[in-house]
C-alpha cells in the first residue's frame, strides 16, 4: 500500500511543478512584434478529402484575427 501513497504523492508533485514551470513562460504577446507568416493550404485528392472541407479550412484561415499586413 506504501507505493499507491507515493505515485499518488509523485503525481502530485510533477503536476505542481509543471503548472509552475508553464505559469512562469507565459508571456504577453505584443501585436506589433508578430512575425508575418505564411499560410498554406494543401489537398491530396477531391476524392479523399472533399471539396468542402478545403472551404471550410480556408474560411477558417480568413477569419483567423492576425495583422493583414504579416500575412502571406
Amino acid at each position: 500500500m506504501a507505493s499507491v501513497g507515493s505515485s499518488h504523492y509523485s503525481e502530485s508533485w510533477f503536476t505542481f511543478v509543471w503548472v509552475v514551470i508553464l505559469s512562469s513562460k507565459w508571456n504577453p504577446v505584443v501585436l506589433d512584434e508578430l512575425p508575418p507568416v505564411d499560410m498554406f493550404v494543401t489537398t491530396a485528392d477531391p476524392t479523399l478529402e472533399p471539396p468542402i472541407i478545403t472551404v471550410y479550412t480556408v474560411l477558417s484561415l480568413l477569419a483567423v484575427d492576425y495583422p493583414a499586413n504579416k500575412l502571406a
